[in-house]
């Protein structure tokens, strides 16, 4: 297992290359560099994930050498390997590698975009893949910026347009926030357990070694948490992950399937056995996740841009993930996570591709499509991403994720959180095929033939990696993700009629939000339209994003004047005492300056002053 590093170093000597000698090469050796580079760290990846499973150990800690060694602070370059790590790696490079292979065919009118693109992608994927293999929170923490810093980089992409680039700094300065929170918790673990080593971390909380700083640990926990849910796009952190739409559709995808957003389930997974110790934290958490799922599926609904519909639906699972980390089923939110990874990612470059096609079109009323051979092909693989969005039953994965996350909330006999989570898959069922009958059926029937700037040729690099998703999105995936706790009988199970009961509730729920979005969009009923778009609801819908924008400036605004407040006393306090030393040393030179140009007078003045100083001093140390 000591080559797991290669997955980290790939990827990054593949970055450094391209950076420093990319002006040799030309634009299919650069995608050779950038899309290689990942398929081989996936490769070992995998070589990696067999080699665990036929050793059978629970985890491998590999240990390489001393970062940081001052006085009592022993911090090591050292990862952690276990199934949820080797599962992260596979979703990592295993989405990133199809992306980058999508990529190529996206960028091939822009050949410009080719280096640029590929440096950013494989510093992000080497960044990713350091912060899940971390074994202590120094570690964790370099990765996690470097991981917000590159889709900074990303989703300034066109930097060219001002607006990309206020959306990038936004959504940059919304996650920076909750990387506060996360550096805060880090300090205060280190100051209670004098270590920031995961392992050790855990053994220390076992073994009750927390008793006297209970409070200070809860208060690290909560913070971290925060932390989290600001890197998931959790409320009132979600505004950033509509902002990061302002980048190219495969950028779009490894944010929202791959890279950024997967971070904070991660931590907080990562950490399940620390959190475990404070019940309180899992209901901070199941709060937020339904809090979030239910308001973001909702302003889905009245989005007409198609890259942040879909940027809502990712909100939504990820807020479906923490409702799960509430109540502790670790190994269901990581199957789920996984899911989503598949066909979110495909929902994505699939989204790209008819953009593209609708001469950059971005609103669903409007997208209109040139008349090409694979244009069914696209629509197809878009609704088969929808459907396992939409959980559809049987065929899709996330039927049985989700229906293991909402059947195990109904267990635990929380009938509040099991309706607002319905309520969100309905929702989720009326926005997707509200996009599927405005785009597909409409333009089926209408196809017109309109100009787009360059014609772009569907080709092996585009149908791959979409044919790949596409089945990675339906049942079959399930099968290529390892569980990080338990078995796979607890996510697929045909034995409890209990469960197939709720089952088959869930698949009318989810059917019929489809047969509602057919009557309002397709046969274009007045009367479903006017209820289910009522003047009140559509109030409650702008009241809503107003709240919420208020919330984000608000937040904005008091880190901005807590920041001008400490850079007023830090200028204030700080020019002070430069002025004092300023005055000081140009005193003290002045006078040197005089005794050096030979004049008497301050010669006798200097040895009288020092007379006159050590007769004090003589005088002070007698009397006292």
């Amino acid at each position: 297992m000591n080559f797991i590093y290669l997955t980290i170093l790939i990827p990054f000597l593949s970055f450094f290359i391209l950076l420093f000698f990319s002006k040799k090469f030309k634009s299919n050796y650069i995608c050779f560099f950038g899309v290689v580079s990942i398929f081989i760290s996936f490769l070992i990846t995998l070589k990696s994930q067999f080699y665990f499973l036929s050793q059978k150990q629970l985890f491998y800690e590999i240990i390489y050498f001393k970062i940081i060694k001052i006085q009592n602070i022993n911090i090591n370059l050292s990862f952690l390997i276990d199934q949820l790590s080797l599962t992260m790696l596979e979703i990592i490079n295993g989405v990133g590698f199809l992306i980058s292979i999508f990529s190529i065919w996206y960028f091939k009118n822009e050949k410009k975009c080719y280096l640029r693109f590929f440096i950013y992608v494989n510093l992000f994927i080497s960044s990713m893949c350091f912060l899940v293999l971390s074994n202590n929170f120094f570690m964790i923490y370099c990765g996690w910026e470097l991981v917000g810093f590159c889709s900074y980089l990303l989703i300034g992409f066109y930097y060219y347009n001002n607006k990309n680039i206020n959306s990038a700094v936004k959504a940059f300065f919304i996650t920076k926030i909750g990387d506060f929170f996360l550096l805060f918790g880090i300090f205060i673990i280190y100051y209670v357990f004098n270590t920031l080593n995961l392992k050790n971390l855990i053994e220390l909380v076992q073994n009750n070694k927390i008793v006297e700083n209970i409070f200070l640990f809860k208060v690290a926990l909560y913070l971290i948490s925060i932390g989290a849910c600001a890197k998931s796009a959790q409320f009132p952190f979600h505004n950033w992950l509509l902002l990061a739409m302002a980048g190219p559709s495969p950028v779009s995808a490894l944010i929202h399937a791959a890279t950024m957003i997967t971070a904070g389930v991660y931590l907080i997974t990562r950490l399940r056995d620390l959190i475990s110790f404070f019940p309180e934290i899992f209901y901070f958490l199941s709060f937020i996740g339904v809090l979030t799922l239910i308001f973001s599926s909702f302003l889905a609904i009245f989005e007409k841009n198609i890259k942040k519909i879909l940027a809502y639906s990712t909100i939504s699972q990820l807020g479906y993930m923490f409702l799960a980390m509430g109540f502790k089923l670790w190994n269901i939110v990581i199957f789920h996570l996984s899911m989503h990874s598949f066909f979110k990612s495909l929902l994505f470059l699939s989204s790209g591709s008819l953009i593209i096609l609708s001469n950059y079109q971005k609103n669903i009323f409007k997208m209109q499509f040139k008349k090409i051979k694979n244009i069914i092909f696209i629509f197809l693989v878009f609704l088969i991403g929808g459907l396992s969005l939409i959980s559809f039953p049987l065929f899709s994965s996330s039927f049985y994720t989700k229906g293991a996350i909402l059947w195990n909330i109904f267990l635990n006999k929380e009938y509040l959180y099991f309706s607002i989570s319905v309520l969100g898959s309905f929702f989720t069922s009326i926005y997707f095929f509200r996009m599927i009958f405005l785009l597909l059926f409409n333009n089926l029937k209408y196809i017109k033939f309109i100009k787009i700037k360059h014609f772009y040729e569907i080709n092996f690099f585009h149908n791959f990696s979409l044919l790949v998703l596409s089945i990675l999105s339906t049942v079959l995936g399930l099968f290529f993700i390892y569980p990080i706790l338990d078995s796979k009988e607890s996510i697929i199970e045909f034995s409890n009629s209990k469960k197939n009961f709720l089952e088959i509730f869930l698949s009318l729920i989810s059917i019929s939000g489809i047969f509602l979005s057919y009557f309002i969009y397709f046969k274009k009923n007045i009367f479903l339209k006017n209820i289910f778009y009522c003047k009140y609801l559509y109030f409650s819908y702008i009241k809503i994003r107003k709240l919420f924008k208020f919330i984000i400036k608000s937040i904005i605004c008091f880190f901005n004047f807590s920041l001008n407040i400490l850079n007023f006393l830090i200028y204030f306090f700080l020019k002070k005492i430069l002025f004092l030393f300023s005055f000081i040393f140009n005193f003290i030179h002045k006078f040197f300056l005089k005794i050096e140009i030979n004049f008497l007078n301050w010669y006798i003045l200097l040895i009288f002053s020092i007379f006159v100083f050590i007769i004090l001093i003589e005088f002070i140390f007698i009397k006292f």
